[in-house]
């Protein structure tokens, strides 16, 4: 069986990644809405890279079919190209697509210029340019330079110009070389073998990247909840237990864990919630009538689409608001959604200026976005920014509160609000079934919301999708702090 650069690259990760994914890809998990996101993203960072180099050629050939796209690279070079863009090598099995490959003359080496949608250069990075490197020199080709393209996050829209930083990585690389030949020969015997070869999960099934085989690897080594990974606060002290072969927080062997860390064992354990009324009590008992409940929806991709935005830097174009006068009285919902591709700032501002009140606290669950977003808004918007900048110093947050003050069995390790609601209030303020169901999701909705080759149809599926996941959250902060309400009184 063949390899891939990226194939090397898994191999290298974990050699069972490697197998699972050439030998027994139908166990492999649909990739993450986070995961489709970044492969997107690299391919407009691809294409804005290419623009730098006006006399390339593209290879054409897909990643289906390698022998057309070694056929067309071999045609380029013999007629003269100085810049190929995807050109395609092979040697001892190893087939690598170069982003860009370089020279300033035939006389001249080539440059490898490896583009990434990172704004810094990283380990991985590093090998993979080596397995390229080692390909092409085996391959006949003289390769002098090795650079990587990162991207440039102090760069202004509409001003992408310095877009790119282009890092020169030539000695890391000659560095690594040498090892990619011992490295590849590993890797063809364990593809060689009749069965998966024996790898133990750990910080790895994470690292540099998401392994899709995760979730089967983990319950082959009996991983299940409430497992040891599922510990507020554990960190790697987790992997430290699972050495030791503990796995689940039923083990009797589990100890000297402190603070949250042994509560929630206690909780697992017990099946009986922890609450602590005092600490509820003093988290909540400043807040100031009315309630604002507020969600906001950023988007901040790669390449920047508005003026003085960066890349990477979080616009907001939807929030959810619910608003609660005073104690016992009922909700009222409030909410704004950007639809078109115009700049949503000016829009979402005006909206939540005149949502807000003067008086009352904005609750936001980790408030540290939302207020981030209000600040921004404010320096964004100067039409509205007085009364923006009133907002900044009004946000409260149950986050902390829940986080020292409650524990059920069902939070898993995790405060997050998609796993807190459900938990105390009951499956119907759970997330399942929503159509969009996270942020990366909202961001996805957003984008092809915008987009003109989007149906009017598919468009208001779209708007429903969103308002109902965004609404979700507000709805589900503002019953969570009657919830918490109602502990106290009781």
């Amino acid at each position: 069986m063949g390899l891939s650069k990226s194939r090397v690259m898994a191999g290298i990760q974990c050699v069972k990644r490697l197998y699972l994914q050439t030998c027994s890809p139908e166990l492999s998990a649909p990739f993450s809405p986070v995961q489709q996101a970044r492969f997107m993203e690299g391919n407009q960072v691809g294409e804005l890279a290419r623009q730098r180099y006006s006399d390339g050629v593209l290879v054409e050939a897909d990643f289906k079919n390698s022998g057309e796209a070694l056929e067309q690279t071999r045609k380029f070079i013999e007629s003269g190209e100085l810049t190929l863009f995807e050109p395609a090598f092979i040697y001892e099995g190893v087939l690598v697509r170069v982003d860009i490959l370089t020279r300033l003359s035939l006389s001249e080496p080539w440059e490898i210029v490896e583009v990434k949608s990172s704004t810094q250069v990283k380990d991985d990075h590093l090998t993979d340019v080596a397995i390229q490197t080692w390909v092409l020199r085996s391959s006949g080709e003289k390769v002098q330079r090795c650079s990587v393209m990162v991207i440039n996050n102090q760069c202004v829209f509409p001003d992408l110009v310095n877009f790119f930083n282009l890092e020169n990585v030539t000695d890391e690389v000659e560095e690594r070389v040498s090892q990619i030949p011992k490295i590849v020969k590993n890797l063809k015997s364990v593809l060689s073998e009749f069965k998966s070869p024996k790898a133990d999960i750990g910080p790895h099934c994470g690292k540099p990247y998401e392994c899709q085989f995760k979730d089967h690897c983990w319950e082959a080594a009996g991983i299940a909840s409430p497992s040891i990974f599922e510990l507020p606060g554990v960190g790697k002290k987790a992997w430290e237990f699972y050495e030791r072969g503990i796995k689940s927080l039923t083990d009797l062997n589990l100890e000297g864990l402190t603070g949250k860390a042994a509560r929630a064992i206690d909780v697992v354990r017990s099946n009986v919630m922890w609450i602590d009324r005092n600490a509820i009590m003093n988290g909540i008992k400043d807040w100031e009538w009315p309630l604002y409940f507020l969600d906001f929806e950023t988007f901040g991709p790669a390449v920047p689409r508005y003026e003085g935005v960066r890349p990477y830097q979080q616009v907001p174009f939807q929030f959810s608001c619910h608003i609660q006068e005073s104690p016992g009285t009922e909700l009222r919902h409030v909410e704004y959604l950007h639809d078109d591709a115009t700049d949503p700032r000016w829009g979402v501002a005006k909206a939540l200026s005149q949502t807000i009140g003067l008086t009352g606290n904005i609750v936001a669950y980790n408030k540290s976005v939302e207020s981030r977003v209000v600040s921004y808004l404010a320096e964004e918007c100067p039409e509205f920014a007085e009364k923006l900048k009133l907002m900044s110093g009004r946000f409260v947050d149950p986050l902390p509160i829940i986080r020292n003050a409650v524990y059920a069995p069902e939070f898993r390790g995790s405060f997050s609000i998609k796993n807190v609601a459900p938990a105390l209030l009951g499956e119907k303020y759970s997330y399942n079934g929503l159509d969009v169901g996270g942020g990366q999701e909202a961001q996805n909705a957003f984008d092809r919301l915008i987009s003109p080759d989007t149906s009017v149809d598919e468009k208001e599926k779209l708007k429903a999708s969103m308002l109902a996941y965004c609404g979700q959250d507000t709805l589900a902060m503002a019953e969570l702090v009657k919830w918490l309400q109602r502990q106290v009184s009781e």
